[in-house]
């Protein structure tokens, strides 16, 4: 009840006490309680209460997971970056997930590339590490030209993902070119 309190300090010391002893039952209200508030610092409390849960399958998994992709929009990147984390650890935890959940996963992973902050962009990348296949490798390169420091990073996962992408070969390819002479050696 004390995360409905008026005073952000007490939903603070809630948010706090929850996340050094998260239980499944407290996860599910987490979750619910993200939808009103509005300040990202209590914000990125409540999204490490759900990731340290480890709550990852049923009702109250799927409840966290859209609980987190709601803050995948978020205004603040920090906001956004720990809303990224957190789905990568909960999704990669989840034992035989189903080709729908980690589907959509992927495809609001590509999405976030897009995402005006580097650091956003890269969480969003590290969890395309482990896609078998990339949704969209276009967005892949295009963020590497958002977000240069990503360029590395984006053609390493373009190449493993040209055998089951031929897509991919041609945005590898152009960047042989590339200004920095580390991503041409890549």
């Amino acid at each position: 009840g004390l995360l409905e309190d008026p005073d952000s300090n007490v939903r603070a010391a809630v948010l706090k006490s929850v996340e050094e002893q998260p239980s499944a039952s407290v996860a599910s209200q987490v979750a619910a309680y993200i939808a009103q508030e509005k300040d990202p610092d209590l914000l990125v409390h409540a999204t490490r209460v759900l990731r340290k849960s480890k709550i990852t399958g049923g009702e109250r998994g799927d409840k966290s997971l859209k609980a987190l992709y709601t803050l995948l929009g978020h205004e603040s990147w920090r906001v956004r970056a720990e809303a990224t984390e957190a789905l990568t650890e909960m999704i990669a935890a989840r034992s035989g997930v189903a080709a729908k959940i980690q589907a959509d996963f992927y495809i609001r992973m590509s999405d976030l590339l897009d995402d005006p902050d580097g650091f956003v962009a890269s969480k969003a990348m590290l969890a395309l590490e482990k896609a078998d296949v990339l949704p969209t490798p276009a967005k892949v390169a295009r963020a590497a030209q958002l977000h240069p420091e990503l360029a590395a990073q984006a053609v390493k996962m373009l190449a493993k993902n040209s055998n089951s992408n031929p897509a991919s070969i041609p945005l590898v390819q152009a960047f042989a070119t590339h200004k920095d002479p580390t991503v041409r050696a890549v």
